[in-house]
């Protein structure tokens, strides 16, 4: 789709992709090139959007290069993101579970958070902190 991108990464990604969702650049990783980045911006939101359903596939790539780079990135960017990429990354996430491709207790620390914080976020008054028991 973007044949003329001079952007690359060095892991397969079903886009060739740039992320910073938080609109900084990534730090080069080996060979010199970004793991993964995403321009900010309007018109990238489908980008931005492949990028969080690539996870599970960048998990099966490079696990710590996804965990330590990618995976931040897309739940930092949870709750201020419009509803897209909010459905983009649940279905990742939700891939990243059922497959098992990690374990239990890395799932919930590394995306549980985030997903409670960004529910939350988004509807405050029935958010999880919301709730009565």
């Amino acid at each position: 789709m973007w044949t003329d991108s001079p952007w690359r990464t060095r892991m397969p990604l079903p886009l060739q992709l740039r992320v910073g969702l938080d609109g900084q650049s990534l730090p080069a990783a080996e060979g010199g090139e970004a793991l993964c980045d995403v321009p900010d911006g309007a018109g990238d939101a489908g980008q931005r959007a492949a990028v969080a359903e690539g996870v599970p596939r960048l998990l099966g790539s490079d696990p710590a290069g996804c965990l330590s780079e990618v995976v931040p990135r897309v739940t930092a960017a949870l709750p201020s993101s419009p509803p897209d990429f909010q459905r983009a990354a649940s279905a990742s996430f939700l891939a990243v579970l059922r497959r098992e491709l990690l374990p239990q207790s890395t799932f919930t620390q590394t995306f549980l958070q985030s997903i409670l914080i960004s529910v939350d976020s988004n509807d405050p008054g029935k958010g999880v902190r919301g709730r009565r028991g």
